[in-house]
């Protein structure tokens, strides 16, 4: 797959400036196995053209010449944390990804210029970072920074990274079933317990099966997680808002409502026993701030753990509120 991206990027460049020149002469030519250059330099292609193709070759060299290079200065860490991988369809560099700690720093540079000449398919990393913040920013007005974001190889090994931070070690995970295979083999290869929430016969989240799980994965007491594939992999359906959100928020605002209204506009949330956040609690947040903010007051937290604390710098909204260690610090602060 990487390497089939890595080829589409370099047809895109061709596409470009070579447009004409593929409509008049070879646009019966299908992609792959270098016919399109070899129809283009047979068919006396433009100038700007030709220059576009000598940029191609000139990227397939490097890349070629970075990929070659990794066999030779690797060669000693793919015998002793790599044995027995089959070269081939990324297998080394999925390798090379799982045992980073432990690769030596000539093989690291090694695979980081291969990685910058195009080899995965993606030679603009920071790129697609900013625009998931720009989107971000545009439709949700979340703004992540590019900064603290993770290049993966693909999806799973994302999953398992962020199942790290958010889970604890060996705790449940829930799952819809059916669902992507991989997220069983992923999910017990890193040592969790899969708890299914099978979807309803309408092949919709099951909301009293998905209580049930919950209630099954939080009972040792562990902090558990719940992996939700949405579009459903390999039904299709496309799990709704209203599917996706509980109450819960809007039961948060409904409770503050009445002393609000009581003039009680100089708030503190002790969030000590907060387990998490989702998208809906920590817009219910922002509302209740502004709604504040209109009376003259403000909200202040206080208490979170290490894990909420991750959330609020992820999400960018400790720039947002004034977040303390204690209850005494927030009310002190309106003083």
């Amino acid at each position: 797959m990487a390497l089939r991206k890595a080829s589409s990027a370099r047809s895109m460049l061709l596409s470009a400036s070579c447009r004409a020149d593929i409509q008049k002469h070879c646009k019966n030519v299908n992609l792959g196995g270098g016919r399109m250059l070899q129809c283009l330099d047979s068919s006396g292609a433009s100038p700007s053209c030709r220059a576009s193709i000598t940029a191609v070759r000139v990227l397939v060299a490097k890349r070629a010449e970075a990929r070659a290079l990794i066999p030779r200065v690797c060669d000693a860490d793919i015998r002793r944390v790599c044995a027995g991988v089959q070269p081939g369809d990324g297998n080394l560099m999925e390798c090379f990804y799982k045992a980073k700690r432990n690769i030596s720093p000539p093989c690291q540079q090694a695979v980081a210029d291969a990685m910058t000449r195009g080899d995965t398919g993606y030679p603009w990393a920071a790129d697609y970072a900013e625009a998931l913040s720009a989107f971000a920013a545009k439709r949700w007005g979340w703004e992540p920074d590019p900064a603290t974001m993770e290049i993966v190889p693909d999806v799973m090994l994302g999953v398992v990274e962020v199942l790290k931070l958010v889970a604890d070690p060996g705790a449940a995970v829930v799952v819809n079933s059916p669902v992507y295979p991989p997220f069983f083999q992923f999910v017990s290869h890193l040592g969790h317990r899969v708890v299914e929430a099978p979807l309803g016969e309408d092949g919709r989240l099951d909301l009293a099966a998905l209580e049930r799980a919950f209630a099954d994965a939080t009972s040792d007491g562990a902090r558990a997680a719940y992996l939700l594939c949405n579009p459903q992999n390999p039904t299709g359906a496309v799990h709704t808002p209203e599917e996706l959100t509980s109450d819960t928020a809007s039961s948060f605002l409904d409770a503050l409502t009445s002393p609000i209204e009581q003039g009680r506009t100089q708030l503190v949330l002790e969030m000590e026993h907060t387990e998490g956040f989702d998208s809906e609690g920590l817009e219910a947040l922002l509302d209740l701030q502004d709604k504040l903010r209109e009376l003259h007051g403000n909200i202040k937290i206080c208490g979170l753990g290490d894990p909420g604390r991750k959330i609020f710098e992820l999400t960018r909204l400790d720039r947002r509120f004034d977040l303390f260690d204690s209850v005494i610090d927030a009310v002190a602060s309106f003083q």
